[in-house]
């Protein structure tokens, strides 16, 4: 926000809660929806881990759990994994739930922010760690043959 406002930036697109909570509102210019720019893997989740031995604290937490979300993320963050994603690569998934489906959207861009490489794909539920297996491996089959002309 420093940088910004030094004038080092022309702009800076930042979590509009991180913002909020900084008390900074009235700097948002803009907010961008799911269609417009696709998020990171799991942005706006709320995480609680335990050690996996620890039986008591896993009952707990199944029992809080929400499992859409939780699948949801799953098949987000498979994406990443397949594509060897970090926090330098350019690269969006969002996973959303209607009924027993889940419908996920991602994007990887070109290193020099050229291209763009964009697949939706859905399938049950219960197959949220295949389907993002299945976007990763499309996205990285894809990139590369553009890489290859």
């Amino acid at each position: 926000i420093k940088k910004l406002n030094d004038n080092l930036y022309d702009a800076i697109i930042l979590s509009s809660a991180g913002i909020k909570s900084l008390g900074l509102e009235e700097k948002i210019s803009q907010i961008f929806s799911t269609s417009e720019i696709i998020p990171s893997a799991g942005q706006g989740v709320i995480a609680l881990q335990c050690r996996k031995d620890d039986t008591y604290s896993v009952e707990v937490l199944n029992k809080v759990n929400h499992w859409p979300t939780h699948n949801g993320i799953k098949a987000e963050r498979n994406v990443l994994k397949v594509l060897g994603g970090d926090c330098e690569t350019a690269v969006g998934a969002f996973a959303s739930i209607e009924s027993n489906k889940i419908n996920l959207e991602a994007e990887l861009f070109s290193l020099d922010g050229s291209e763009r490489f964009h697949l939706k794909l859905s399938k049950e539920i219960e197959k949220a760690d295949e389907l993002g297996i299945e976007m990763g491996k499309a996205l990285k089959k894809i990139s590369n043959n553009s890489y290859k002309k």
